[in-house]
């Protein structure tokens, strides 16, 4: 299923926009003070820059593009429901892909960082507005060695066909094997705006913005209904002309693993 999403707000200019309530308390110096400044964006709504594109580079292979091992820094600050927790319960709880072995030895080796030093006490109590830093080794899945098309451009819009297999944008495991990194590395499209997803492994036509206010022009539209969506599926065996409606409970099958 495609679904709408809006370019989300940022910062240009050196400009930004007042912050919420929560947000203003916390750089205020609410509970602990922020031993990291956040980052800041150079293009509102535009989340990868240069350096985020150089991380590493693709090769191909058996008829799929793969993407060179990289290091990769996971950087938070903790939130609220962290509090009072210990680091261990924070990677066994919310980092669920690796077994708690793998942060113990993460921690030997000095890959795990709370307010930028090193931590090899995982019983360690997290505290409001700690700055917690896990530099881990990253192998991405394979995805289809199909190019992604250009079907158009302007100064406004791309559309392009997205093949099956590759997520929009930086997911779970993909980061470099997305759409929005194929895009900005091979095409030197680095400055997009998601307006819609595909899932990944649904094929069809892509829209990117090239401003944010293009962004929420077609978001609005997407929203008030004004654009039409069409999915074509191919079937296995002989399906009925008419209308076919399901009224039955779907099942949904959930893979993510329990604390």
């Amino acid at each position: 299923m495609a679904e709408a999403t809006a370019g989300g707000p940022g910062r240009e200019g050196g400009e930004q926009d007042t912050p919420p309530a929560a947000k203003r308390r916390r750089l205020q110096g609410g509970g602990a003070e922020r031993f990291v400044p956040p980052p800041r964006k150079l293009n509102p709504g535009v989340s990868f820059s240069e350096a985020h594109f150089a991380e590493t580079s693709y090769y191909f292979e058996d008829g799929l593009r793969k993407v060179r091992p990289y290091y990769f820094d996971f950087q938070t600050y903790c939130k609220g429901r962290w509090v009072g927790k210990s680091l261990l319960h924070f990677f066994a709880s919310e980092f669920r892909a690796h077994p708690l072995a793998y942060y113990r030895v993460a921690a030997r080796a000095g890959r795990l960082r709370l307010n930028e030093q090193p931590v090899r006490d995982l019983d360690v109590v997290l505290k409001n507005n700690d700055f917690l830093r896990n530099t881990a080794h990253r192998h991405e899945p394979p995805v289809t060695a199909q190019p992604i098309q250009v079907l158009a451009e302007n100064d406004e819009m791309v559309v392009v066909d997205k093949p099956s297999s590759l997520p929009v944008h930086p997911c779970g495991r993909f980061r470099h094997n997305t759409v929005i990194f194929i895009l900005g590395k091979e095409h030197n499209l680095k400055e997009l705006h998601t307006i819609h997803r595909l899932d990944r492994m649904t094929s069809g036509v892509l829209m990117f913005a090239k401003t944010l206010e293009v962004s929420k022009r077609i978001d609005e539209q997407v929203r008030q209904r004004q654009l039409e969506k069409e999915y074509v599926c191919r079937v296995l065996g002989e399906f009925p002309e008419n209308e076919v409606v399901c009224e039955e409970p779907i099942l949904v099958v959930s893979y993510k693993r329990k604390a």
